[in-house]
């Protein structure tokens, strides 16, 4: 019994002997932005670090302690930290909280952090962020060089093209309206077309267009039995006026412009029924356009500037008149149409001033 009266007292001693040894210290403190704010429900890392040595400034701080943590709904952090390692006069705090993308930190001293004391956080902002150049838009002004998109531009460029039509029938004898189709279509092109910008001032470019689309739209109604009766062309011919407002920006130059002009084509009214016929008639529209164009730095092609490009133009053709076609005698055939086309493609650029 005396030998397990000592154990006993022993390990007594040696509980109360630790438990000494690892005495925690109340280092909580209120977590606040620059504002005042308190940093609510965000996750706080304290790192305990020993303070520098003047002597040594680039000497290594090893971490005594590392603890993570959270803010309450005051901003209020719960921290404890082993006083036995870590004494208040020789350490610093080196505090990071996260919350919802954000970041802010502090360094303070380790004896400031005692009884909920208010602490200021600074927001940390990424390199990338606070480093990038934004982007400026800018009219082009005298004195900045030579003026973007001037000089001649040979383009290539795909094309949707829209097409709506009304082809009324008359009888040539009464002149009486006997029929009316009302037909639309969209098919995909190409072409190529040309530009010669001539810098009027700084801010503004006018010169020539002209461009050839190859659409092969055809607007053809069918009819139960094999019949059909429509239009179709090959090939739009279309020139005229551009307007250009050119812009610089931080790493490329922007032109919008507008086009006025006149168009052409060959369509072909195609009938048929018992027998068939194709009538062809040269026919001419006006057409408006606008569109953007993009040239970012560096592209180029056999050192010559590369842009891009997307427009829509609308084109109103005259009335197509066809009499008394073979495959339908008697009969005169109005055709009204209307195009819409989007085009999108590149353009290189023949001038120094790009």
């Amino acid at each position: 019994m005396n030998r397990l009266g000592l154990f006993l007292s022993a390990a007594f001693v040696a509980v109360i002997a630790s438990t000494a040894a690892w005495a925690v210290t109340d280092g909580s403190f209120t977590a606040n932005d620059e504002q005042g704010k308190p940093i609510d429900g965000a996750t706080v890392t304290v790192k305990i670090e020993k303070k520098p040595d003047p002597q040594k400034p680039r000497a290594e701080k090893p971490v005594v302690q590392k603890i993570e943590t959270r803010t309450g709904t005051t901003g209020k952090v719960d921290l404890q930290y082993d006083e036995k390692i870590t004494s208040k006069d020789d350490y610093i705090a080196i505090i990071e909280a996260k919350r919802g993308g954000k970041t802010w930190t502090t360094t303070e001293p380790l004896s400031s952090l005692v009884g909920g004391a208010p602490i200021t956080l600074k927001r940390v902002v990424p390199t990338s962020v606070s480093t990038r150049t934004p982007t400026t838009y800018t009219p082009v002004s005298p004195g900045t060089g030579p003026v973007p998109f001037s000089g001649f531009g040979f383009s290539g460029f795909m094309s949707v093209n829209a097409g709506e039509q009304t082809n009324k029938e008359y009888s040539i004898f009464s002149d009486m309206l006997t029929n009316t189709l009302q037909d639309s279509n969209i098919r995909v092109g190409g072409g190529f077309g040309g530009v010669w910008n001539i810098p009027v001032s700084p801010g503004l470019l006018v010169g020539p267009y002209a461009s050839v689309n190859f659409p092969h739209q055809s607007l053809i109604r069918r009819f139960p039995g094999g019949g059909s009766i429509g239009t179709f062309d090959c090939a739009v011919v279309d020139f005229g006026a551009q307007f250009g407002i050119p812009w610089r920006m931080t790493d490329k130059d922007a032109l919008l412009y507008f086009q006025v002009g006149a168009a052409e084509t060959e369509q072909h009214l195609k009938i048929d029924f018992m027998t068939s016929s194709v009538d062809r008639q040269s026919i001419w529209g006006w057409t408006v356009g606008a569109g953007v164009a993009m040239q970012p730095q560096g592209w180029q092609i056999a050192d010559k500037r590369v842009s891009v490009f997307a427009q829509a133009n609308w084109t109103n053709w005259q009335d197509g008149r066809y009499v008394s076609p073979l495959a339908s005698q008697g009969f005169l055939y109005n055709v009204q149409r209307d195009d819409l086309t989007f085009r999108g493609g590149a353009t290189i650029w023949f001038n120094s001033g790009n």
